[in-house]
């Protein structure tokens, strides 16, 4: 079989062996799951942040309005539960295709220790943390039974000045009853013998969500020098077309490809070599991760 680097924008041709068009091909693969465990670990960001920013938004709608009737109150909870499903939800999809992304960066030597050790990343949260547990099993009662949020409240605190005045501090708490989730006889029993009468949701989830940084943070550590290895050897493959093109005084524009030749010389199995997409990748690994204890952070309005 026959292999070359070539590009639409002009008739220069470049012979490459299989090797380096399979390492190529690894390489992009490479990149490609890398990119996406990044976008899916960025969409559980967004949906972790509009969790948190819609109970503030309850809260101070229910501080401006002081509305105390069944519809507020159906409301407060309802609106909880469609974010907190959104959430529950592109955790699962994080946590189903992490290993398979990872493993994907990797070479076919190192999948199977790989796959193991993400594993790991996951049991050790699991086994570290009862608020990583109690949320494992409130997916899977959400994917397959019911709501989550069973109850919201909205309270009031009182703290006294120097001045003998007071601030008022308002929040919002959401739970989950032991009651209506021992209703379904596959939520999981230990689950629930660890289980007070009432779980506040806010405080799991954000222990959950930082579990979920944790391991991402570990995964990146793996992932990060690969991913890096691969662009670089595709940029130099693709300068090694330039400058050959630039040696023929021929136009030199992005578009740079590897392809096998069939029987007749036809290009079969074209392989993009550009490298624009992969941009994405490289911001948001360079962007810093959240707290990986947000359960230590919360956001006031405080401004005395």
């Amino acid at each position: 079989m026959k292999f070359e680097l070539f590009s639409y924008s002009n008739s220069t041709t470049y012979k490459i062996d299989e090797s380096k068009y399979l390492i190529l091909k690894k390489n992009k693969e490479t990149l490609t799951s890398a990119l996406a465990l990044e976008e899916k670990f960025e969409m559980l960001i967004g949906n972790y942040s509009d969790f948190e920013k819609e109970i503030l938004n309850v809260t101070v709608n229910q501080m401006v309005t002081r509305g105390d009737i069944y519809p507020s109150a159906f409301d407060r909870k309802m609106i909880s539960n469609r974010r907190l499903v959104n959430l529950l939800t592109s955790i699962k999809l994080y946590i189903d295709s992490a290993i398979s992304d990872v493993k994907n960066c990797v070479v076919d030597s190192e999948r199977k220790s790989t796959s193991v050790k993400v594993k790991a990343f996951f049991s050790f949260e699991y086994d570290s943390s009862f608020e990583y547990r109690f949320m494992e099993s409130l997916r899977n009662y959400v994917q397959h039974r019911g709501v989550g949020v069973h109850f919201a409240s909205y309270g009031l605190n009182t703290d006294a000045l120097e001045n003998g005045e007071s601030l008022i501090s308002h929040h919002t708490n959401l739970y989950a009853h032991k009651e209506v989730l021992s209703e379904d006889p596959q939520f999981k029993k230990l689950i629930l013998a660890e289980m007070d009468e009432k779980l506040e949701i806010v405080h799991a989830v954000r222990c959950y969500f930082g579990a979920i940084v944790r391991v991402h943070e570990k995964i990146r550590n793996i992932v990060s020098p690969i991913a890096e290895e691969s662009r670089i050897y595709i940029e130099n493959t693709r300068m090694l077309y330039k400058n050959l093109i630039e040696l023929k005084n021929a136009e030199v524009r992005s578009d740079i490809w590897a392809a096998r030749l069939g029987s007749r010389g036809e290009r079969i199995d074209k392989l993009s070599l550009q490298l624009n997409w992969d941009d994405i990748r490289v911001k948001l690994m360079q962007r810093p991760l959240p707290p990986i204890r947000p359960e230590r952070h919360y956001i006031t309005g405080k401004g005395l």
